[in-house]
Formats: structure tokens, sequence, C-alpha cells
């Protein structure tokens, strides 16, 4: 749930609604799927949960940045930090491209109350 949106409101949708257990229920990713990253020349992974949280050496996160700060002890920006295997390119992006598309989507669909 959005709130009430105004005229004003309509052209930023906050961010922070975006998580990855909206990603989930939007069907955008699914349970199971895993997203890598390099830190210091090494790999990890996080899997998305069924409750749509990321799962990072045992322990579930409810925001990507929590589960890269659990990498590297340190704030990050777990949108940048994560990265997800693009089906098409093959390529590794990161999964801010995936909250991008949500929130335009979004936008598009969204009629302003009077």
């Amino acid at each position: 749930d959005f709130g009430t949106l105004t005229p004003e409101s309509s052209t930023k949708i906050p961010r922070k609604i975006i998580t990855i257990a909206y990603l989930v229920r939007e069907n955008i990713i699914k349970p199971g799927d895993i997203f890598t990253a390099k830190y210091k020349n090494r790999n990890y992974s996080t899997t998305v949960t069924e409750d749509g949280m990321l799962k990072v050496k045992e322990q579930k996160y409810q925001s990507p940045s929590r589960a890269g700060e659990a990498i590297i002890r340190s704030a990050c920006d777990g949108w940048l930090f994560w990265k997800y295997k693009d089906l098409i390119s093959g390529k590794l992006r990161p999964i801010a491209e995936l909250r991008a598309k949500i929130t335009k989507d979004l936008r598009k669909r969204w009629i302003p109350k009077k």
C-alpha cells in the first residue's frame, strides 16, 4: 500500500517502498533466486527466501543493504552491491535496476486522486 498519493507526490514513488518482498510479490524475482557480489576479490551470494528476505550465511535480512553490510562489515548500498544475472544479455546487473523497473511501471499505472 502506497498510502494516499497526491498529484504533487506522483512524480516520485519512494524507493523505500520497493523492497525485496515487494519484488517477490510482483513476480519480478522469485524465492530461490541468487544474487552475487564481489568484494576484496572474493565472491559472495545471497538467496531470496520465501518470505521476501535475503539469506547470507544462514542469517536473513530484510534489505539488500543489510545483507551487504553482513559481508563488508560497513554501510553499503545493497541495491548496487548485489547483482543479478540478466537472462537476455547474460551480464551481471545491479539489483537497483529491478527496483527502477518496477518504480517506472508504478508511475505509468498510477492515476492521481483528485
